[in-house]
């Protein structure tokens, strides 16, 4: 299996006209400009010790909210006052893979596990967390978005959506049109919402009353999609466990294989990994977080065009010093034997 030395992380945010992301091995902080893709390993005290490995993330107001993925945390960093702030969400879940939703509206976050038995709401102003219990003790969620005052919760399975009011915090359920099938992935783009099932079957949901409308179903009868991304111009879709992307155009509903890769392009192959779990994005582009793959994946929202960018720096050598700095082990990989021994005897000829 070839080796990717180059910086990976599954999820990124948009903050202040910057991507801002944290590397898979280790926690640490990256600073990425969206144009150059030149990148900043950021020396943030608190979160470097913390090593968090993160779930989902949200920017707001200088803040950056990092929800872990084993959901016993969630944890905030003020860029400008260089604080950290934890919050003990302890969630009674797996390792990865607990929660459908992470938003913020003033000053409370909202958490929404897969399990419906609960949601959580953190007071950003007096530091509680509470957690709400609800009277879905057997569902599971799939997928979820919010639509302006609600969030819309689905089931994998059947022909139901759960309507949360974010001001009342109650529940309504309605009935669909349709029966949906093994719904992985939901979002929202201009006045409708898209599904994607694993077997990659693209569904349209009205915002105004929730009307389900079956678009097609994806050429490829072998792949388990994982992601959808959605513009003016077509839909794309993300795989699971696969590498083919596929790209549907919203006029003719016809299906295309995104297939020029970079020369150098490979995907990390870890078991059970999906190829993409988060993405930034801005007015203009989504970018997707290259957990597996040596390259970004830029979409255009208005010409439905994508394109590869290479992360532009290699970090092997900072985050040496900066493991050695905070007396932190370095995993394998993400260090070669040279710049290991050339950090080593540094050390050495300065002390």
């Amino acid at each position: 299996m070839k080796k990717i030395r180059d910086i990976q992380f599954s999820n990124c945010v948009m903050g202040d006209g910057s991507i801002y992301a944290f590397a898979d091995a280790g926690g640490y902080p990256l600073k990425i400009n969206p144009l150059t893709k030149e990148t900043v390993l950021l020396n943030w005290k608190g979160i470097i010790e913390a090593r968090v490995q993160i779930d989902s993330i949200i920017y707001d107001n200088h803040s950056i909210y990092m929800l872990e993925l084993n959901g016993r945390r969630m944890i905030q960093y003020n860029i400008q006052e260089e604080s950290i702030k934890s919050y003990y969400i302890n969630l009674e879940g797996n390792a990865w893979g607990n929660f459908v939703l992470f938003m913020k509206i003033d000053q409370t976050i909202f958490i929404f596990p897969k399990r419906a038995s609960c949601f959580y709401e953190v007071d950003l102003l007096n530091g509680q967390v509470v957690r709400n219990k609800t009277d879905f003790q057997d569902l599971f969620y799939s997928c979820a978005f919010r639509n302006g005052d609600a969030v819309c919760l689905f089931h994998e399975d059947g022909n139901k959506i759960w309507i949360f009011d974010l001001h009342e915090k109650t529940y309504n359920q309605y009935s669909l049109n349709q029966n949906l099938e093994d719904i992985v992935k939901v979002t929202a783009f201009d006045d409708n919402a898209y599904l994607v099932s694993r077997k990659g079957v693209i569904y349209s949901c009205r915002l105004s009353d929730y009307h389900i409308e079956k678009m097609r179903e994806s050429d490829s009868k072998d792949s388990k999609w994982g992601d959808i991304a959605v513009t003016k111009k077509n839909i794309w879709l993300l795989p699971l466990l696969g590498s083919d992307i596929r790209v549907i155009d919203r006029e003719s509903l016809t299906e295309s294989v995104a297939d020029e890769y970079p020369d150098d392009f490979i995907y990390r192959d870890i078991k059970g990994w999906s190829k993409y779990h988060g993405y930034a994005e801005d007015e203009d582009k989504y970018y997707y977080a290259p957990r597996l793959a040596n390259y970004m994946l830029e979409i255009n929202k208005k010409t439905g065009n994508g394109e590869w960018a290479k992360i532009a720096a290699s970090l092997q050598k900072d985050i040496l010093n900066m493991a050695r700095e905070n007396k932190q082990i370095v995993q394998e990989g993400y260090c070669d034997l040279h710049d290991f021994l050339m950090t080593i005897c540094s050390k050495k000829h300065r002390s």
